[in-house]
């Protein structure tokens, strides 16, 4: 009797989408093309900039969950391979990348819905004076992100990866017109 044995053929997905707001974990699943018994399997994470600092509940699972790290997050994307082996035969992987999208941050200015992802936080200052000679000053209390034009009446922020972590954001605008500030 003669046996022959079939390579495996790895299929890695993500159970979340491949683009995905940035939550608590991932979602994988990796899969056997050829339904073959005794798989073992072996996830790794990786990205540019020391990504894949993140951490698997069970990197040797057919379907492991991932908590990406701050690396991760901050590279917005994290890339996963999973290496199936089976007994003597040859070992084949698969790769599956995910991206994330930063969640909402609230402003004063603005309102964003908890469902709606954004890159960027359009800001609209106004003097309800309508005094002219005004400067403006954006400022956040804890943010670790950027402003486009902080000294603008109008500005764009940038969260970064602290404000993306808290879920929320302090933004200040302080308009000063001679020796009046407000």
């Amino acid at each position: 009797t003669i046996t022959v044995n079939t390579n495996p053929t790895a299929d890695a997905s993500s159970t979340s989408t491949t683009q995905t707001c940035i939550n608590p974990s991932i979602s994988l699943s990796g899969t056997d093309d050829n339904s073959l018994s005794g798989d073992t399997y072996s996830w790794t994470a990786s990205g540019p900039n020391n990504g894949g600092d993140g951490s698997f509940d069970d990197n040797s699972s057919q379907t492991p969950n991932y908590t990406p790290g701050t690396n991760d997050i901050s590279n917005g994307h994290v890339g996963f391979t999973l290496t199936i082996t089976n007994g003597s035969c040859s070992s084949t992987s698969s790769e599956v990348d995910v991206t994330f999208t930063p969640s909402p941050i609230a402003d004063p200015a603005y309102s964003i819905t908890p469902q709606t992802c954004v890159s960027s936080i359009a800001l609209l200052g106004a003097d309800d004076n309508g005094l002219i000679g005004d400067t403006y000053s954006w400022s956040t209390y804890l943010g670790d992100g950027s402003y486009d034009h902080p000294s603008n009446q109008n500005s764009n922020y940038t969260p970064g990866p602290t404000d993306i972590s808290n879920g929320y954001l302090y933004v200040s605008l302080t308009i000063t017109n001679g020796s009046c500030y407000q």
